[in-house]
């Protein structure tokens, strides 16, 4: 039953990170993240952004490129099919990234609210 529980709950998980992953809120995310990371000096050797194809068609031409005035280092955006929702951040050329997609994020959450409901249930 545990094992039936967390399956349900990582599917709740799962379908809330995608719905909140709209278009508009990533690209707030994609600016707090790209501005911090100027600020920080992290971007040195550009801000390399891979996103889904769809959301990268729908923020290419409006928010991206007005982001990328405002910046003083270059961000590189590219379209990959491996993302449905959410983005990945790289700030040194591809060598590492930082995964934002849905499905990391529900990973991510799925293993704190799995030790939570765990502690309710005990």
């Amino acid at each position: 039953m545990k094992k039936e529980v967390q399956k349900l709950l990582h599917k709740v998980i799962a379908a809330q990170v995608a719905d909140a992953l709209t278009p508009d809120k990533l690209s707030d995310i994609i600016a707090a993240v790209a501005h911090k990371s100027v600020d920080g000096k992290s971007a040195d050797a550009g801000v390399g952004v891979v996103l889904s194809p769809k959301d990268l068609k729908e923020l290419r031409d409006g928010f991206l490129a007005k982001l990328q005035k405002q910046l003083k280092h270059p961000i590189h955006f590219q379209a990959s099919e491996d993302i449905g929702k959410g983005f990945t951040v790289s700030f040194d050329s591809g060598k590492s990234s930082f995964d934002f997609s849905e499905a990391a994020l529900a990973e991510y959450l799925s293993v704190y609210l799995n030790e939570e409901l765990a502690a309710l249930l005990k």
